[in-house]
């Protein structure tokens, strides 16, 4: 193991669901036959960074949820950056509403 991967946890709070990218809702959300829309909620938080599951760093790949809310600008200037997502906070646990308290 790489020191500190399972120490650092990053919470995903979704803060517009009508922004959001299609591959987004697609890899992070369930698809509700009955209303014909993704399970998206406004102030959704979950954690990124777990050892396994749709949201762990496996699935870094376009094909997965992980994949699709962290993205690098690989035609940055200098380095590449991590991209900005419309809709979606990517910070650490213990700065979102749902996890002040916990940390």
């Amino acid at each position: 193991m790489v020191p500190g991967i399972m120490g650092t946890r990053l919470r995903v709070q979704i803060t517009d669901c009508q922004k959001l990218d299609q591959d987004i809702l697609e890899f992070c959300f369930e698809y509700d036959e009955n209303l014909g829309e993704y399970s998206c909620a406004n102030n959704f938080e979950f954690d990124l960074w777990v050892a396994i599951g749709k949201f762990s760093p496996a699935g870094f790949s376009s094909h997965g949820c992980f994949g699709a809310v962290i993205a690098l600008d690989l035609n940055s200037v200098d380095k590449p950056v991590l991209a900005d997502k419309a809709g979606v906070r990517v910070t650490w646990y213990g700065n979102t509403p749902d996890t002040l308290a916990h940390a």
